[in-house]
């Protein structure tokens, strides 16, 4: 008997979600667990007696279904929204304010959160003050948003620029200010988008799990426990996208080259 292969164990690492409402894709946060993952098929099956007899003839499927079962640990107002199937998120007493000079060190291409949400107006120079970079040339910004859900501004050295690899630069920007955001309970439907499941381990391979189409629910009930962080138990059920995808309409996974 041959030893068993083990080059190609797998362990679900960097496990990261995000969704998709036609807007650009959101990170969902830290999961608290990692995600279960439930296929159900509805099947009914054929006999026959013609020999004398009762064997099986053939199996229809007659209905497929994927569910995704996690806990959300990031109550952020879009996770939040999506959970109590809220309406539209109302930034209260918008305005903006500055930053200037804040010290931020830029290593490899990794995009470095500058803590302040709907980034405008950034500038980014030397330690000295005398060397003003440019964007998209030695740097990129994503600038995060507010009214959309809670996603923090953030920045990132560009490979081959002015930058060095580790270097320590001084950023300017203005960013978006408020006292509250708000949405009524119960004043929508379920989310529906898209979804992809991004794995990324240490070693081995890295895989996506693509969904076209999936709605966010939730399932169960929310604990205000003061002994442990609080969480949202949600569901990502996987719907059916044959009009838009007939050769996946339930999604598909992609392995991608550890190159």
């Amino acid at each position: 008997m041959q030893p068993p292969d083990v080059e190609n164990l797998f362990m679900a690492g960097g496990v990261v979600f995000f969704f998709d409402q036609g807007t650009g894709e959101r990170d969902l946060g830290l999961i608290e667990e990692p995600p279960d993952v439930e296929p159900k098929s509805t099947e009914v099956k054929v006999y026959s007696n013609r020999s004398g007899k009762r064997r099986l003839v053939k199996t229809f499927t007659t209905e497929e279904e994927v569910i995704w079962t996690m806990k959300l640990q990031e109550l952020v107002a879009a996770n939040m929204q999506a959970f109590f199937k809220g309406g539209p998120i109302e930034v209260v007493n918008a305005g903006t304010a500055q930053v200037a000079d804040q010290e931020v060190t830029l290593t490899g291409e990794l995009l470095v959160s500058l803590g302040k949400y709907g980034l405008s107006a950034v500038t980014v120079t030397n330690l000295a003050g005398d060397h003003t970079y440019v964007h998209n040339v030695d740097y990129v910004i994503d600038p995060g948003q507010v009214a959309g859900g809670l996603v923090v501004g953030r920045i990132g050295r560009i490979n081959g620029g002015a930058i060095a690899d580790g270097q320590k630069v001084k950023v300017s920007y203005t960013h978006t200010t408020w006292s509250s955001l708000r949405f009524p309970v119960a004043g929508d439907n379920y989310q529906q988008g898209a979804a992809r499941l991004q794995f990324r381990p240490s070693r081995g391979f890295q895989w996506n799990y693509i969904i076209p189409k999936c709605q966010l629910k939730p399932n169960g009930k929310m604990v205000i426990d003061d002994k442990k962080p609080m969480e949202l138990p949600m569901i990502l059920e996987v719907l059916d996208a044959s009009a838009t995808n007939p050769a996946a309409p339930y999604g598909y996974w992609e392995c991608l080259n550890e190159s």
